[in-house]
């Protein structure tokens, strides 16, 4: 039985290493499978109390950025203006945590068993 060789070089090592890389590599992204490929995820948002605690604080800052930018705006208040430019990073932050929130509710299935 012939056996394979075995890469020694370091530059057949990386070759192969990102050979193996790419064909195994696929999308992290649950919105970037295709259609077909999706399993329906009913009310993923909603399981937890973490993430309803989340979006309705973000919904909360939201109201408040807007309220805070329209008053800042009509009364020329640059303290205003500027908070609301801070509150906007904030629900930023708060959009990130609360899409971490909803991807670790995911079931596991065999494309991403993590």
């Amino acid at each position: 039985v012939p056996s394979r060789a075995v890469a020694t070089s370091p530059k057949a090592m990386l070759d192969s290493a990102l050979t193996l890389r790419r064909s195994s590599q696929s999308s992290l992204l649950p919105f970037a499978r295709p259609l077909k490929d999706r399993k329906p995820r009913k009310r993923t948002l909603l399981i937890s109390r973490e993430s309803r605690s989340l979006a309705a604080f973000l919904i909360l800052n939201l109201l408040l950025m807007f309220l805070e930018a329209v008053v800042g705006l009509h009364e020329n208040s640059l303290a205003l203006i500027s908070d609301a430019g801070h509150m906007l990073f904030d629900c930023i932050a708060v959009a990130i945590g609360l899409y971490g929130a909803v991807l670790a509710r995911l079931p596991r299935d065999e494309r991403f068993p993590f």
